[in-house]
């Protein structure tokens, strides 16, 4: 019987992804302005929601937000994570997963993402999980066996995303489903899988969900249709409060009078003739 989905989570450290994780920390000392550490893959879902769940490698990207009078420079910083996990694997040989360092633009989850996420201090550092849905959409993106595998045995263990709660973050992310005339640019970056979405979608609701899915109306049509419920129905005291200091400004704007005009240059002929200079032949 599956057991319930539990989050924020009891991240489970001594799995082996967390034990290469601790491994890769203990490797690396924490920078105040480079200090926050992305998790995601199977590696993130052994530690949060499968530790059943088998993994090659620990995906971990760097999420520099921190502020400063100087700031790091994702590159450099990278670079030295890039080391340490070199140093980490070389330790640990094969006895735990590989610590791989990704492009922070790898991990391509579904909208609205950090809203989910979990975070723990660790040897100063900020790690992030994101939710395992949002893991599972990244892996959408791509859609080899094993992240085909990685749904099933998650829905298997938690029963859960449901059918509903899925689609909910494919509506989040409707602009990534919108079709693309052939050879049009995408929006992703060169380091993103530009793998189709749409086809993988149409290819998992069979195989998870046992039925096929209209995309165009049910994901694309549907978000599109909410949003334009959303801004037909604004809250009528939001709308008053916005007229309000619209009204405000005008006020204001009027009392203040229209904005002094710079003084207009007088250009006299000397001037003139000063900018022109001499006629040819005078």
């Amino acid at each position: 019987m599956p057991a319930p989905l539990t989050w924020p989570p009891t991240v489970q450290w001594n799995t082996p992804a967390g034990e290469a994780l601790q491994a890769l920390l203990a490797n690396m000392a924490a920078d105040p302005g480079s200090n926050r550490l992305i998790v995601f893959g199977s590696g993130a879902l052994q530690m949060t929601t499968l530790p059943e769940l088998l993994s090659a490698d620990i995906d971990v990207s760097l999420d520099i937000v921190q502020p400063s009078a100087q700031p790091a420079s994702p590159v450099a910083a990278e670079e030295l994570l890039r080391r340490a996990a070199k140093k980490t694997n070389q330790q640990s040989g094969s006895a735990q997963p590989l610590v791989q360092v990704c492009h922070w633009m790898t991990f391509q989850p579904a909208a609205r993402w950090e809203r989910r996420i979990h975070q723990e201090q660790r040897n100063g550092w900020q790690i992030v999980f994101p939710h395992p849905f949002d893991i599972l959409f990244a892996k959408l993106r791509r859609l080899e066996p094993k992240d085909l595998e990685a749904f099933e045995r998650h829905i298997a263990t938690t029963a859960r995303p449901s059918e509903e709660e899925f689609l909910a973050l494919c509506l989040e992310s409707y602009r990534d489903f919108i079709p693309r005339l052939e050879g049009e640019t995408t929006h992703l970056p060169s380091p993103v899988s530009q793998r189709d979405l749409r086809k993988n979608v149409a290819r998992l609701w069979p195989a998870i969900w046992g039925r096929s899915i209209d995309i165009d109306r049910e994901i694309v049509e549907a978000a599109e249709k909410t949003l334009e419920m959303n801004w037909y129905n604004y809250p009528p005291e939001l709308k008053n409060e916005l007229a309000r200091l619209g009204a405000v400004e005008n006020q204001a704007s009027r009392e203040i009078g229209p904005p002094p005009q710079p003084p207009a240059l007088e250009r006299t002929e000397g001037a003139i003739e000063k900018k022109q200079g001499p006629e040819p032949g005078r």
